[in-house]
């Protein structure tokens, strides 16, 4: 059996990785169990494959990855194949986020698993498929995977305003200095594969951003990230405690996703509550809570 990772710009395919190709050209995606000396997966001792996913590397033009499993064997399907599962893992805790398990098997010679795939730009979300169907190599299924890709949306533009926000710096908070922060905030908008920023506003909880930027894109997603405007030194020492997005001197600390749904999305002066945050893995790390107010208005073509 192998393992294969398809990876699709909506319906377009840009790129694979399998057994004889394990790195994507992005190097994002990598197949631990593949050719040219990289690790092979002893079944006895857990996963019989595994492909690891850097999402932070991944291309901004790709925006769905699917895992397929086909019987290379000639003679083999799934009726001989026992206790066959997917699962999503954090690779740097080894914590289980979910697993999917087939329930039994039957002639067929392959199965598309599951797919990974982008809510905004830098959420990602896992739909378990299971879906039979016939192939033996990575090739054969890149037509059999069609029914779970999206439609690409109608391009669209936006002009964001980005009033100000009202934060509280979670690291400052858990030692009890809640009201001071040292962080330099800006935010990133982000739109497809389309961006724009603010200005940067220093040491300041309730920065007055006053930012317009127009982005475009084929999406129905808006995603703005509360970003750090890092310095060379110290910050740079500490970047262990950040999520690094996109800018290589800025350092992620929040965000927030806005459906667009509908015609002329006309939003004015609304306030938007950042994601909240996992506390438990998130403690003693460096990030805000809060929100920020939007001004959102679709700009026709």
């Amino acid at each position: 059996m192998d393992a294969s990772c398809l990876m699709f710009r909506f319906k377009q395919h840009r790129d694979d990785v399998y057994y004889y190709k394990p790195r994507s050209k992005d190097g994002s995606v990598v197949h631990r169990g593949g050719y040219a000396g990289l690790i092979r997966i002893n079944p006895e001792e857990g996963d019989a494959e595994q492909i690891d996913i850097n999402l932070s590397k991944v291309s901004a033009k790709t925006n769905t990855l699917i895992f397929v499993v086909t019987v290379f064997s000639p003679e083999g399907n799934f009726s001989s194949v026992q206790d066959a599962y997917v699962r999503l893992m954090d690779s740097s805790t080894q914590s289980e986020y979910c697993r999917y398990t087939l329930e039994g098997g039957g002639q067929e010679t392959a199965r598309i698993m599951c797919r990974l795939y982008r809510y905004g730009y830098s959420k990602w979300r896992l739909q378990a498929i299971g879906e039979p169907s016939e192939g033996r190599l990575y090739k054969h299924m890149i037509p059999k995977v069609e029914p779970f890709l999206d439609d690409m949306p109608a391009k669209r533009r936006f002009r964001v305003r980005i009033h100000r926000g009202k934060l509280t710096d979670i690291k400052r908070m858990y030692k009890g200095e809640a009201k001071s922060t040292s962080l330099n905030t800006f935010c990133e908008i982000r739109f497809d594969t389309d961006k724009n920023k603010t200005k940067v506003i220093k040491k300041d909880l309730a920065p007055q951003w006053r930012s317009t930027a127009e982005v475009k894109g084929h999406s129905n997603v808006l995603e703005v990230n509360v970003m750090h405007k890092a310095r060379f030194g110290k910050d740079i020492a500490a970047r262990s405690d950040f999520r690094k997005l996109s800018f290589s001197d800025s350092l992620f600390l929040g965000r927030c996703l806005i459906p667009l749904e509908g015609d002329n999305v006309q939003i004015k002066e609304q306030w938007f509550k950042l994601e909240q945050r996992d506390k438990a893995r998130g403690r003693g790390q460096t990030a805000v809570t809060g929100e920020i107010k939007l001004t959102i208005q679709e700009l026709l073509y």
